[in-house]
């Protein structure tokens, strides 16, 4: 399949080149279809930027650093060597190297200022991986979420260390006292008291990334769009557009929020329970291990129902909306021809279809949690009774049977939470998908640099007029 690529023009040598195959060209002075000689050169790569710098700072020492001047081995190193030695600037668009600059303590440094979702290399079949860059730049915020989120979550793992304490120090007081039981009473009230600031700057971070990333979703969604050429706009309808510009990326805000207050804590519950019973009990960490995968393969079972269905719901929405659309633009013309009752007609039948497809979703999803609960609460009598049989032959006290039993209940709970998110998950990573055809369309005008047109002159012509009667 032929694919178009661009050339990059290097202006040291006044030539083009491919950075894929090596290929090179001239440049053209005039236009292959038209053949208007107004042709500019326009872009924002490193060797412009590196232009400009010097042309507002004639006396600085540059150091440039691009897929050009790396072309042998040792040229990092050596770009890197002068830099420390003399350098003044950096022209670059990696970011990774920004710890470098910072650490050497920087004075001038040119990043890239304009750089938007809209220009990373978005894929329909790597979601995640998008789901990741529209991210960029938010990456502190979200780390410092997630250390704020597992340490107000703590008291939950926790609480079943506590009361099995508890439990061993009242059926033993001849090895405790109530001191102990004290003890432990306010160490978990700490524990619990921390909550409140944590969950303050949780929220506070988090809501603070998730609602940047929409705006600059957004705002490049909206500019990919003013980018995009007039027959992609002609494939696609108004309405289809609008609902990938508001829906979608206010479902990847769900998403975004499913991961961090369902998915987060229920891995962090798994890890914390699982190495907890490690240390203390082998054998039952061993049954986990067992039961739990068993239990949690019905996701492999619906996963892929699950996608299809949403994509059909999602394209049943986006086929709505842009009836709808079509439908109010069109109810002066509607009423003129007296056809009310035809449109009506048409969009109860598209309604229907929406009906249809969101009760088969539904039921998809309803099935899904009914079979994964069953399955979860099988499992945990099993649990119940192994615990039990151990503290019968004295292998492990009373308040380790609550303890395993408490952990494992978090640990089911934990994996039924993954499997009964997945159906949001899956949606929210259909609409990754939906915003990739926007992003990813290679259907691009580039309109940098065309030449303006001063103005617009015309007039009408009527020919051939015949007299008739006013009605």
């Amino acid at each position: 399949v032929p694919v178009a690529l661009s050339l990059t023009l290097h202006r040291a040598d006044h030539r083009l080149a491919c950075h894929l195959c090596g290929h090179q060209a001239k440049p053209p002075t005039r236009c292959p279809e038209c053949r208007d000689p107004g042709i500019q050169h326009a872009g924002i790569g490193t060797q412009r930027v590196e232009e400009t710098v010097r042309k507002f700072f004639p006396t600085a020492r540059i150091a440039r650093m691009d897929a050009d001047t790396m072309t042998r081995k040792g040229s990092y190193r050596e770009v890197l060597g002068k830099f420390r030695a003399r350098q003044d600037c950096w022209t670059s668009f990696d970011c990774r190297k920004l710890h470098f600059l910072i650490r050497r303590r920087l004075k001038v440094a040119y990043m890239m200022p304009d750089k938007d979702l809209s220009q990373f290399e978005f894929k329909h079949t790597h979601p995640f991986k998008n789901f990741l860059h529209i991210y960029t730049g938010q990456y502190l915020k979200i780390t410092l979420a997630i250390i704020f989120f597992t340490i107000k979550h703590s008291p939950v793992w926790f609480l079943p260390v506590v009361i099995a304490r508890i439990i061993n120090i009242i059926s033993d007081t001849s090895k405790y006292s109530m001191n102990d039981l004290w003890m432990i009473g306010g160490i978990f009230f700490l524990i619990i008291i921390q909550n409140i600031p944590m969950h303050t700057l949780y929220v506070r971070v988090f809501s603070s990334a998730v609602n940047t990333m929409q705006l600059n979703l957004r705002s490049s969604i909206v500019k990919r769009l003013q980018e995009l050429s007039i027959s992609f706009h002609d494939k696609y309808q108004s309405g289809k557009l609008q609902t990938k510009v508001l829906r979608d990326v206010e479902t990847l805000e769900i998403l975004s929020r499913n991961l961090m207050n369902s998915v987060l804590p229920a891995i962090l519950t798994i890890v914390f329970a699982f190495s907890f019973t490690v240390f203390k009990q082998p054998l039952v960490a061993f049954f986990y291990l067992i039961s739990v995968p068993v239990s949690s393969s019905l996701v492999f079972v619906f996963s892929k129902k699950m996608t299809a269905r949403n994509k059909e719901y999602r394209n049943e929405i986006e086929s709505l909306s842009a009836n709808v659309i079509e439908m109010i633009q069109m109810i002066p013309i509607t009423r003129a021809h007296g056809v009310e009752d035809v449109e009506v007609s048409k969009m109860n039948s598209r309604l229907e279809k929406v009906k249809s497809k969101g009760i088969r979703l539904e039921m998809i999803g309803a099935i899904f949690g009914a079979s994964s609960w069953t399955s979860f609460q099988a499992v945990m009598l099993v649990c119940l009774m192994f615990t039990s049989v151990l503290a019968f032959r004295k292998m492990i006290s009373v308040g380790d049977v609550v303890l395993f039993q408490s952990f494992f209940a978090m640990i089911v709970g934990a994996v039924n939470m993954i499997l009964n998110s997945y159906p949001d998950l899956a949606r929210g990573f259909e609409s990754i998908r939906s915003i990739s055809e926007i992003l990813e369309s290679p259907d691009v005008e580039q309109n940098t640099g065309k030449r303006a047109v001063p103005s617009v002159e015309g007039h009408f012509v009527s020919a051939n007029r015949g007299r008739g009667k006013r009605r």
